[in-house]
């Protein structure tokens, strides 16, 4: 045995003067637990005994008091006793420790034996996998049976997608229908709306009458001495500031003398409804009233391509006339002067006309809507040079 347990058990004995006390002694608490009790103040020692008392405690078969009841021992010791209580430590010293009983195993299920939870944790450690351990862990056709709900999963997915792109595409096409349906419709009825309003304002001409020596679309003798070729558009405003003002003194001054003729010739480049309006004289002239229907169209000027001169106000205009209604909208939904307007156009183009109102007296040019006064002088003077 290692010399410092001597060595502590001497200095222990002599300084103290009392037998060791051991902690635990399997010895002392198998003599409690049988022997009787010496006086009923006594009872079984768990804590520490003397390790001499013990020894003889048990071969007699008494109990081993507690050290709070057992009275002071002699302050003498022989030697023999301080060998016998060495002996004693160091033998049931290493008994005690080797023979000692084991810790209870640890139970998961008993808060007490396990208080940290150390079981529960491990158990989850164990049962825990790393990423894909579970997949190298199956079986071929396990991975196979995986591989294909996935496969099939993805497919599902895909034909969702698919139906949902191709539901909005519809939905897409719907709304756009609705809203060209929407259009078309809202045009149909603001045009109607137009031509409704249009068709109430028409200002009738208050005098209907042709002018003296009325031809077609010219008045006065073919013979005339001074030739007066117009060139005009029924939505040029000019134009009709022409018609209302100075043409209406050209008329009145030399309307019937025989010494003037004015010709009237479409240059129609204003829109469609120049081109209408142009047809509609034209049909007009059919029924002998090309210059009451041409005096109509200049004092209805609304506004270029506004509905002023839409087929139902210039239908009304024949109306208001007196024209044969039949006849007229015959000959004018039959576009029947269609192209005869579009070849004066391309004649006048090519003879140089490219504004309105133009004019040509007697061969000389005569641009815009003059006043009568500014007329007047010219057609004297053709008058004279005749």
């Amino acid at each position: 045995m290692p010399m410092w347990r001597w060595v502590t058990v001497i200095l222990v004995v002599v300084i103290l003067g009392r037998p060791v006390m051991l902690m635990d002694n399997p010895a002392c608490d198998r003599a409690a637990e049988t022997a009787v009790p010496a006086t009923p103040t006594t009872t079984p020692c768990h804590d520490t005994v003397r390790l001499a008392e013990a020894n003889a405690n048990t071969r007699s078969g008494h109990t081993c008091p507690c050290p709070d009841m057992v009275p002071p021992t002699s302050e003498t010791h022989t030697a023999v006793s301080l060998l016998i209580d060495s002996w004693a430590v160091l033998v049931y010293a290493p008994h005690t420790a080797v023979n000692a009983p084991p810790n209870p195993p640890l139970d998961s299920s008993n808060p007490q034996t396990d208080p940290k939870g150390l079981l529960s944790r491990n158990a989850t450690l164990r049962s825990f996998k790393p990423l894909g351990s579970f997949e190298r862990n199956q079986s071929p056709k396990r991975r196979n049976q995986m591989t294909k709900k996935q496969s099939q999963s993805v497919r599902s997915r895909r034909v969702q997608h698919q139906e949902k792109q191709k539901r909005q595409r519809n939905l897409a096409i719907g709304i756009g229908i609705v809203a060209v349906v929407g259009v078309i419709g809202l045009l149909f009825w603001t045009r109607q709306i137009t031509s409704n309003i249009a068709a109430q304002g028409i200002v009738t001409p208050t005098s209907i009458e042709q002018p003296p020596d009325a031809d077609g679309k010219a008045w006065g003798p073919a013979d005339a001495p001074v030739l007066i070729e117009e060139y005009a558009d029924y939505q040029c405003p000019y134009c009709g500031q022409f018609a209302r003002e100075a043409g209406e003194r050209i008329l009145a001054v030399y309307g019937g003398t025989g010494k003037v003729r004015v010709e009237y010739n479409n240059f129609a480049f204003l829109g469609a409804e120049s081109y209408r309006a142009a047809e509609a004289a034209e049909c007009a002239n059919d029924q002998g009233a090309f210059w009451a229907y041409h005096n109509a169209l200049f004092l209805n000027q609304k506004g270029e391509n506004q509905g002023a001169f839409n087929d139902r106000v210039l239908k009304t205009l024949a109306t208001n006339l007196g024209l044969d209604e039949t006849t007229f909208n015959s000959c004018l939904d039959s576009n029947k002067y269609r192209d005869s307007v579009q070849a004066e156009h391309d004649a006048a183009a090519a003879r140089g006309v490219s504004t309105t109102p133009m004019f040509y007296i007697n061969g000389q040019e005569v641009r815009g809507a003059l006043p009568f006064e500014q007329f007047q002088p010219i057609i004297e003077a053709a008058l004279a040079g005749s």
